[in-house]
């Protein structure tokens, strides 16, 4: 913030400030190297009494809490403007998907390049171990990690909590798949003559008449704990059931 000084900042803050502003310098040069290649000359400092601030034309003055329209990076340091297109602004790396004729567009800066590279000089001046940071950011750069994505696949199969409960799914299936199973089992049902319905009804009278007397012997046993109590480990179950349940009713409606 504008307001905050070196002494309300920690010194790991300021350290780790200086290596990140040393990067960001590097990216600034090269978007705005862009800019003037595209043949943007006319170049201002951010000015503005907020972040949204425009001149009479609508064209922005002060970019703080914009984001360019192509990369959706933040231009608190930079940005390009036109008078062809007020109220847009973008990257000076993107200039040209502005779609403006470069002779009206304006580079704004909030700092210069000199300006910023006197911040981080300041830093390794207070701070001397702030180099090393700088020196292991440029290091992360330069080498970035592999990241590997392994797919982990659905957390609860339709088709396995069909096969839990006796039922005759795979438990291989996504939920995708045991949808389109319920669905097609109750069409099946529905148009399998009154016998498959029948079957099913019963089965479903049958859950829920099974339901009750499990209710009616924890009533008279051992008392179970309230959904507050139960551990993740009892959730999965209890979420599962419930799925089961469901589809056993959608089946007896269908049948009806």
């Amino acid at each position: 913030q504008d307001s905050a000084t070196l002494r309300d900042i920690p010194v790991e803050g300021v350290l780790h400030g200086a290596a990140e502003l040393s990067l960001r310098i590097d990216e600034e040069e090269q978007r705005q190297a862009v800019a003037r290649a595209y043949g943007v000359q006319a170049e201002s400092r951010m000015v503005g009494s907020d972040s949204w601030s425009k001149d009479a034309r609508g064209v922005h003055t002060d970019t703080c809490d914009c984001d360019c329209s192509v990369c959706k990076c933040d231009l608190y340091l930079s940005a390009v403007v036109s008078s062809e297109h007020p109220g847009q602004c973008v990257c000076p790396e993107h200039v040209k998907a502005l779609g403006a004729a470069p002779a009206t567009c304006t580079l704004l800066y909030r700092y210069s390049l000199d300006e910023l590279r006197g911040m981080v000089g300041r830093a390794v001046e207070l701070f001397p171990q702030a180099q090393a940071y700088i020196d292991k950011a440029r290091r992360r750069v330069s080498h970035p990690r592999k990241v590997k994505v392994i797919k982990l696949g659905p957390i609860v199969s339709l088709e396995a909590a069909m096969a839990a409960e006796g039922g005759t799914g795979t438990g291989t299936g996504t939920p995708a798949d045991g949808a389109k199973a319920a669905a097609g089992s109750g069409k099946k049902h529905a148009s399998g003559g009154a016998g498959s319905g029948k079957k099913a009804a019963a089965a479903a009278v049958g859950g829920r008449q099974s339901g009750r007397q499990r209710q009616a012997a924890g009533g008279k046993g051992q008392h179970s704990p309230p959904d507050s109590e139960l551990s993740s480990e009892d959730e999965l179950p209890r979420l599962t059931q419930r799925l089961t349940q469901r589809q056993r009713a959608g089946l007896a409606r269908a049948a009806e």
